[in-house]
């Protein structure tokens, strides 16, 4: 064969004219949506934000300029300490940690380290990036229980180290019970398996707490953000959180769950026709190898997650409604509940010769936790976004 060792791959990794056809679609269709959720939000706060700050400049702190927009109604209630923070820490935490653990993945894929050839290196990275990431999640959630004006960070900081994974080790175990049970090959060796949960327990926890440790001794991250428990001042803003909360109107119901379902659309649409090329890859043996599209793919996923996020907080504002933590988080975070959804749908239209309850088990779990991960990426994304849209907003209006 005139075919040499070293290229005898090209002809499998050849992108074919309608290969990037698509690809190009995909990508038109990702930088559509972020352009337009871009100028939306570059409307509000250009045009709504900019007539209110320069209202409130020119009228200063009368009555008049204090009931002129819900927003500043709720100055002093917006930094209060949302409800069941803990789980929200947690939430953050792991989704920092897992955005981290991406990059750095997508960025060593783009350059060429994980080539497709090997089968399972991109999983092996990923398998070792996520133990060395824990840093990150134990630094976030120090900096959070700092935000929250709390003293206890132990507790989370084991949270954080046993909560997601204990989670993605439940539903490897049960999968990999059911291969065992049916003699099947793919099972993972138990010494595999031992040795996974070697990293987890030796490796991942104890670093969860260096970076927990680290970040509770640090100074801010950010000269003058504002804490949130009672009492938290910024030194900018001169914020302080009443003690009796305000009373929030009632507001209709579509304002719930229905809003943050319709705010996830926007995220997951920048990523649904990527992910059929990366289902195609996962579950019908088709090889995946544009990681340099995927990562730009990705970019304009943190920027559509982080300006989703800002458009729901601002209207929850407007409204007069302060608790926004959850909203923020919630708005971006739905688009998991979408991939989930899109997800089962692949599955149903997929022909398959005859069903096996054990396929279908292992499909299930494995992308509820894709999907699972993928929510708390761009919802921890969104509560960042908003939280430094929010601590700006009201820094730049003066308090007494």
């Amino acid at each position: 064969s005139d075919i040499t060792w070293a290229t005898r791959w090209d002809a499998v990794m050849a992108v074919s004219p309608q290969q990037r056809r698509v690809q190009l679609l995909a990508l038109g269709n990702s930088l559509l949506l972020g352009l337009l959720l871009t100028g939306a939000l570059a409307l509000i706060l250009l045009r709504t934000l900019r007539r209110d700050l320069q209202r409130y400049a020119e009228q200063g702190d009368g009555d008049d300029a204090l009931l002129e927009t819900g927003w500043k109604l709720v100055a002093g209630d917006v930094f209060r300490t949302p409800t069941k923070w803990p789980l929200l820490v947690l939430c953050c935490a792991t989704g920092a940690q897992l955005c981290v653990m991406v990059v750095i993945t997508l960025v060593l894929a783009a350059l060429g380290f994980l080539s497709p050839i090997h089968r399972g290196a991109l999983l092996t990275a990923l398998v070792i990036f996520y133990p060395l990431t824990s840093v990150v999640a134990g630094f976030v959630t120090s900096r959070m229980v700092r935000l929250f004006g709390m003293t206890t960070w132990k507790g989370l900081a084991l949270g954080a180290s046993l909560a997601y994974p204990g989670v993605v080790v439940g539903v490897f175990l049960l999968t990999n019970l059911l291969l065992w049970s049916r003699g099947s090959v793919s099972a993972t060796p138990f010494v595999t398996v031992l040795l996974l949960l070697l990293m987890w327990l030796c490796l991942s926890c104890p670093l969860v707490f260096v970076g927990a440790r680290f970040g509770f001794v640090a100074r801010p991250l950010v000269a003058g953000a504002p804490a949130v428990a009672g009492g938290g001042v910024g030194a900018t803003g001169g914020l302080r959180v009443n003690q009796v909360p305000r009373q929030i109107p009632k507001w209709s119901p579509v304002l719930g769950a229905p809003l943050y379902i319709l705010a996830g659309a926007m995220p997951f649409g920048v990523v649904c026709v990527e992910l059929l090329f990366v289902l195609n890859s996962i579950w019908q043996n088709e090889y995946y190898y544009m990681f340099g599209m995927l990562l730009l793919v990705f970019s304009i996923l943190v920027v559509t997650a982080g300006e989703t996020s800002i458009a729901v907080v601002y209207l929850k504002l407007i409204m007069e409604d302060y608790r926004w933590w959850w909203p923020a988080f919630m708005s971006s975070a739905s688009a998991g509940l979408l991939m989930f959804a899109y997800s089962i749908y692949y599955y149903v239209s997929m022909k398959h010769e005859q069903f096996f309850f054990v396929s279908t088990v292992l499909y299930v779990g494995y992308m509820f936790v894709i999907s699972l991960s993928f929510s708390l990426v761009v919802g921890s994304i969104g509560v960042g976004a908003s939280y430094v849209f929010v601590w700006k907003l009201y820094d730049a209006v003066r308090y007494d």
